[in-house]
């Protein structure tokens, strides 16, 4: 019996002193714990800004032969000529893309002045059928980086900075010179379509909510909630005769999911329309019938549809 160990105490109520112990065991292993992250912290930081090598163990917390390590207070790299070194660069270049834009020629400018447009056509321009780095790019390409870097307010900015911007503005430009004119322009007439259509639905929208009681009265039933996009037609401008110039129309193409009763309440409502602009709706493009065009009913009308909007073979 004599040789057997003897157990350690376990913690309790009875053994404050015990308790007391391993309380201050832990909280020196926590200031361990902070004290070495500190240092992998320091360690990181030293070794971005000035690549000094803070030596030490950091698994064993023990330094290594080069001497006790310390902790480092992180502070702003200075340059042999006791300058501080610009921070990294900032996110916002705003000014130097609006000073390029300034300062370089715009395409399809317009301006009521003369003087204005005239300007613009002095303005240099970048050559998009040669590289960046070849005249007569290399040339302006060093102009424009002496005016931005003399014009910039930001001490902060880096030449790369300002050369990357430039850089951006050749490539774009030479993103749109690659689009042949009649992309651009089938860009252009499906940006009018939309806008026209988007009008045209507002318009319908206000016209109804005017004159509801009229329209509903003419219909013989309650037709809230019908002037919905989804429910609307397909229309395509032109010309009504090809070479006559200033004689336009919109081409509609109806869903075929639309019943002739839904149809007629939609030219009701246009008519309303002509008639509250009165002598303005002249400024209306006449919209003609045009064909039949196979689509179910969307799914995206809320509240959907009511039975007689919808034609019976659908």
């Amino acid at each position: 019996m004599a040789n057997r160990r003897a157990l350690a105490p376990q913690p309790n109520a009875e053994n404050p002193r015990m308790m007391e112990e391993i309380i201050a065991m832990k909280q020196t292993v926590l200031t361990i714990s902070n004290d070495v992250g500190f240092l992998k912290q320091a360690y990181t930081t030293m070794n971005g800004q000035s690549g000094t090598n803070v030596g030490g163990n950091t698994n064993t917390g023990q330094p290594s032969n080069a001497g006790p390590v310390v902790p480092v207070a992180v502070a702003p790299v200075v340059s042999t000529t006791g300058n501080v070194l610009p921070e990294p660069k900032p996110k916002d270049l705003t000014e130097v893309i609006r000073l390029i834009h300034g300062y370089m020629w715009t395409p399809r400018f317009r301006s009521n002045d003369q003087a204005e447009i005239e300007a613009n056509n002095r303005k240099p321009r970048w050559n998009t059928k040669v590289f960046f780095n070849d005249s007569p790019n290399k040339e302006l390409v060093d102009n424009l980086m002496a005016f931005l870097v003399q014009r910039s307010r930001d001490p902060r900015l880096r030449n790369s900075d300002i050369r990357e911007k430039v850089h951006n503005h050749f490539r774009s430009r030479c993103h749109l010179e690659s689009q042949t004119s009649s992309k651009r322009d089938a860009a252009k007439a499906k940006t009018r379509r939309s806008s026209r259509e988007g009008d045209h639905l507002k318009r319908r929208g206000l016209t109804y909510a005017k004159n509801k009681a009229a329209i509903d009265a003419a219909m013989g039933r309650d037709c809230s909630n019908l002037i919905q996009k989804g429910a609307m037609s397909d229309g395509e401008s032109g010309d009504e005769t090809p070479g006559t110039p200033g004689v336009r129309i919109v081409h509609v193409k109806r869903p075929s999911w639309r019943s002739n009763e839904f149809n007629h309440f939609l030219e009701m409502v246009d008519l309303y329309a002509r008639v509250d602009l009165g002598n303005n709706s002249r400024q209306l493009m006449e919209r003609r019938f045009h064909s039949v065009v196979t689509k179910p009913v969307p799914d995206s009308m809320l509240p959907p549809p009511p039975q007689w909007t919808v034609r019976d073979d659908e």
